[in-house]
């Protein structure tokens, strides 16, 4: 006589599935869970702003994302610097900042409409872009690592003055904070389309409007004490200075890398040396003198200059230094400065 078998799915076979559908259930908890702290970070995090005088204004703060992601989404922003400031106001459309669900100290920012920018001073702007991504990571001091992307960034100008930069055909940025208290940032932008109220006709004239690129690299010593209140005067006073290395710029018939050291004289001015590399040293003297960013006398001294500079791989080295609220090529005077502190 033989068994009955009883009917049904073996336990050994169902405790997977059960075990699926309870991380399941409890990741979708953890999600929801997420979801609340993320949005009152944000709306926390806004009013903060508002209790140092910004107006801020925007649509309902939206979390989606569900269930790989966690995207912040919004819209129809304005933001007003506080009355105490001479500023501007920044208008926005759609902006989504996006981070992994084990990772809420990275985001991933993009700004999908253009902008429009109103200054107080006068001038409202409208900047538009093919890509705009920011990429930000924090840590228990605050912001650690920003990269910016931009391509394509065209700006129109709305009301008041031209733009300065008319166009932007690429810019990536990466600036770092390290262990030794040291800004480090990484600039890289060409195609770059400047206006006729950027610089001087004549010198317009000279380099054209287009600028192919430029590169920047440099450290911010002693960052804490600069950024704690912006007083340059304690910054300088710590031993702060910026450090350029690897540099350049190519536009139009000037050509040339820089490096040197800067920092703050008491009076407030940029003070320091950077050493040219320029490859043509005669077609800069020439750019200046057409120019008349540089005459009479000077003329004689700058061409002698450019004539006998020593020449290396990099081209020929050219001392450029900054003083006393003047920029100097070699001896002769090029430019004033405005003041950055006190």
């Amino acid at each position: 006589m033989s068994q009955s078998r009883r009917g049904g799915i073996p336990a050994r076979f169902l405790l997977p599935f059960i075990g699926v559908i309870v991380l399941i259930v409890a990741y979708t908890a953890y999600w929801l869970y997420a979801q609340g702290q993320i949005r009152q970070s944000a709306l926390a995090w806004i009013d903060l702003q508002r209790q140092s005088g910004y107006e801020i204004e925007h649509a309902p703060v939206r979390v989606g994302g569900y269930p790989f992601r966690f995207e912040v989404r919004i819209a129809e922003a304005t933001v007003s610097t506080p009355e105490a400031v001479e500023g501007w106001t920044l208008q926005t459309g759609r902006a989504v900042a996006v981070a992994m669900p084990y990772d809420f100290n990275h985001w991933i920012v993009e700004i999908h409409d253009p902008m429009t920018v109103n200054f107080d001073a006068g001038g409202e702007y409208r900047l538009a872009s093919a890509a705009t991504r920011f990429s930000i990571r924090s840590g228990l001091g605050g912001t650690q690592r920003l990269a910016v992307e931009i391509d394509d960034l065209g700006v129109e100008a709305l009301s008041g003055p031209p733009a300065a930069i008319e166009r932007v055909g690429h810019l990536r940025l990466i600036s770092e904070l390290t262990g030794a208290d040291t800004l480090d940032t990484q600039l890289a932008a060409g195609e770059i389309t400047i206006g006729d109220v950027a610089l001087d006709d004549a010198l317009l004239e000279e380099l054209g409007t287009e600028i192919a690129l430029v590169r920047l690299e440099l450290s911010v010593t002693h960052w804490s004490d600069l950024a704690r209140e912006a007083r340059t005067d304690m910054w300088r006073e710590a031993g702060g200075q910026v450090e350029i290395t690897e540099s350049g710029i190519d536009w139009g018939s000037v050509a040339f890398q820089a490096e040197g050291a800067l920092t703050v004289d008491p009076s407030g001015y940029p003070d320091g040396r950077v050493s040219l590399f320029v490859l043509d040293p005669e077609a800069l003297a020439d750019v200046l003198v057409a120019s008349g960013t540089v005459r009479g006398e000077n003329e004689n001294a700058l061409r002698l200059l450019a004539q006998s500079a020593p020449r290396g791989e990099r081209g020929t080295a050219v001392p450029l230094t900054l003083r006393r609220g003047g920029v100097y090529l070699g001896p002769v005077r090029i430019g004033e400065l405005e003041r950055v502190g006190g």
